[in-house]
């Protein structure tokens, strides 16, 4: 199968894409794009974004492609709809059967584990019949700094609501919502990001067995 780069940025970023399987969200988002901004216990605004933009680049060829500085959405109506625009414009750019994977996750040795066993059964789901129309895969991880996993997956950092979950929390999956939206504030800016028509949201947990079909 082709190599397909999995962030959407052909320039630096590159790596084999794997495969996917579960509940497949058509653009337009709709709903999906909310500000998930309320009870921050850590806010963390870029001001003056004109001269000091808020997604970054990481710095190694495989590190995280995409980085975010702030976990502040505070989306207007305006700006859901703007955004639904742009992605419903970049998804009629790509194949009607095409699939980008978004794995969520924090980066905790135990998350990470998961995600290792989950990737590896993606990339053999993707070598079945069916498997191609998962065309890219992005760990979307809610943590102030990179882990051990950015030079193994492609992976866009969102800034944490709850930092204090880099270490250890009762419930480390709880900036999992504020973190998706920062990745379509992102992708809003950097539609190139968005490699399939349809968004597939996964968790760390995931065991593939077969392709999904869409």
């Amino acid at each position: 199968m082709s190599s397909i780069s999995s962030s959407g940025i052909p320039s630096s970023i590159d790596n084999t894409v794997s495969s996917t399987n579960d509940v497949a969200i058509r653009i337009p988002i709709g709903n999906a794009v909310q500000s998930s901004g309320s009870g921050s216990s850590s806010t963390v605004d870029i001001k003056q974004q004109s001269q000091q933009p808020r997604f970054h680049r990481g710095p190694k060829k495989l590190a995280s492609f995409l980085f975010s500085q702030s976990n502040t959405t505070n989306l207007t109506a305006a700006d859901k709809l703007r955004i639904r625009g742009v992605l419903k414009k970049r998804a009629a750019q790509l194949p009607g059967n095409s699939i980008h994977a978004l794995m969520t996750g924090n980066g905790s040795p135990y998350q990470n584990i998961q995600a290792r066993i989950m990737y590896a059964t993606m990339k053999m789901v993707q070598s079945m019949p069916g498997g191609s129309a998962i065309r890219a895969f992005t760990r979307i991880m809610h943590r102030s700094t990179d882990d051990d996993l950015v030079e193994e997956f492609p992976t866009f950092r969102a800034y944490p609501l709850e930092p204090a979950c880099d270490a250890w929390c009762e419930f480390p999956v709880k900036d999992r919502a504020n973190a998706v939206v920062q990745w379509l504030m992102a992708a809003e800016q950097h539609p190139e990001m968005m490699q399939g028509a349809w968004l597939l949201l996964l968790e760390s947990d995931y065991v593939w067995m077969k392709p999904l079909a869409v």
